[in-house]
């Protein structure tokens, strides 16, 4: 993605916006503009999207040949000071990674789309 300068403002936090298009399998360009903030530096984005230096806030996927168009609009950014994860590591089991793929294959065996 490109950086293109734009700027705004998401509650006290600095956006830049990033665009790229890509070409789909089936010849159709996808343009995607994602707005993030260097003032939040985090490796969690949505999806796929990530690689950029900041928290991805607003993300606006387009594709006019096959009127595909999603976005993700972040609306107020608070932070928790106090927020942590406890895993309890002594509950955990340690499998290989054949084991790993066999559940894998199971699941994937038990997925039926609607």
């Amino acid at each position: 993605m490109k950086n293109t300068n734009g700027n705004k403002k998401l509650n006290d936090y600095n956006l830049q916006n990033a665009k790229a298009t890509v070409e789909n399998s089936k010849g159709g360009r996808i343009k995607i503009v994602a707005w993030f903030s260097l003032d939040l530096p985090t490796n969690y984005d949505p999806g796929l999207f990530n690689g950029l230096p900041g928290l991805i806030t607003n993300l606006k996927i387009t594709e006019e040949n096959f009127g595909i168009y999603y976005a993700l609009n972040t609306e107020k950014i608070s932070l928790k000071s106090d927020l942590s994860i406890i895993i309890p590591f002594n509950d955990l089991e340690v499998i290989t990674n054949q084991e790993l793929q066999a559940i894998f294959a199971k699941m994937n065996g038990n997925f039926k789309p609607d």
